[in-house]
């Protein structure tokens, strides 16, 4: 069997879950980490707005904006998740 049949039938498909499941892992870390730098020191973003919130005491503004993100993330989650599905069409997962 030639070398480039060996990883498209056999090598790459079985690592599709584990590549799958790192992306989906670093985008749900991208989204927290990004909204803890703007915690820290940015000018914009949900980090920032609940920052203000804080120092204000504003529980509504807070609550949004982590309502906000958790729907981001789960949309963010489904596009990754509908993309792989797509990919890996053999894969009932």
């Amino acid at each position: 069997m030639q070398v480039n049949l060996i990883f498209t039938k056999q090598y790459f498909p079985g690592i599709m879950p584990a590549i799958s499941s790192a992306i989906r892992v670093a985008a749900a870390t991208g989204f927290g980490l990004t909204v803890a730098a703007e915690y820290l020191g940015a000018q914009g973003g949900l980090g920032f707005y609940i920052r203000n919130a804080r120092v204000t005491l504003n529980t509504e503004a807070i609550l949004l904006a982590a309502l906000i993100l958790g729907i981001l993330s789960l949309l963010t989650d489904q596009l990754i998740r509908m993309a792989f599905r797509f990919i890996n069409k053999w894969n009932n997962n």
